[in-house]
């Protein structure tokens, strides 16, 4: 089940059924049974409740456990996001942090594999195994001021609990810009991404980064930012 799909799916759920529908619990288990390829999902569709009594390890736990469609898969970038990104940090030279590299580190090997002048480190809960991957939590990056050139941020952010905290790691880390990719996505309680920050629109990600200039392009349903230092 590839980004493109899901993003198809996601508008359609949540932008051409009507609210009071789409947001039923029971009209949605269907949805989460499947998506989370088993039949008991009640602590999957509150998910949004319990986060907020979870430890760093039953969050750590939960993630390294889950078995849905979207485990299965790569990277949850879409295509032109992907393309987007490499075209960024094509000719540029230095050094980049994936923050939130998931368990594949699919982008840190694809700049490492297909770009010349720029070194790729990532960083996750669960990240893979290698010199180049670090464990940790983007509210608390274990790195000096200024450790990166760069800083590249794909599919987290909407899934931290301190957003505000998150956003001053990764600025305080990087020393000239931050990439960041994340979802175009309206507010509902039954989500089966486990989102727990929403950014339907632009201002919602400017709010985030103010009063740094922002660069936002809608690529395939996801916002494509660019924060300049």
């Amino acid at each position: 089940m590839n980004r493109t799909f899901t993003n198809m799916a996601r508008f359609i759920l949540d932008e051409l059924i009507p609210p009071l529908i789409r947001d039923n619990k029971f009209f949605m288990w269907p949805f989460f049974a499947i998506f989370c390829r088993k039949w008991d999902v009640s602590f999957e569709m509150n998910f949004k409740s319990h986060v907020l009594n979870m430890s760093d390890e039953d969050f750590v736990r939960f993630y390294k456990e889950k078995k849905s469609f979207a485990s299965l898969r790569p990277t949850d970038l879409n295509g032109q996001c992907i393309q987007e990104i490499l075209k960024f940090f094509s000719g540029t030279q230095g050094t980049v942090l994936d923050v939130g590299c998931g368990r594949h580190g699919y982008m840190v090997e694809q700049i490492n594999r297909n770009l010349r002048g720029i070194k790729a480190s990532g960083i996750d809960i669960n990240p893979p195994i290698g010199p180049q991957y670090h464990t940790g939590f983007v509210e608390k990056l274990p790195f000096d001021d200024g450790a990166y050139d760069f800083v590249l941020c794909t599919h987290t952010l909407e899934h931290i609990l301190d957003l505000k905290k998150g956003v001053q790691e990764l600025l305080r880390v990087a020393r000239k810009s931050i990439v960041v990719v994340i979802p175009k996505q309206r507010y509902y309680y039954y989500t089966v991404d486990e989102h727990i920050n929403f950014f339907q629109n632009e201002e919602d990600i400017r709010r985030s980064f103010h009063p740094l200039v922002v660069d936002i392009q809608n690529l395939g349903g996801d916002w494509f930012t660019v924060v300049q230092k």
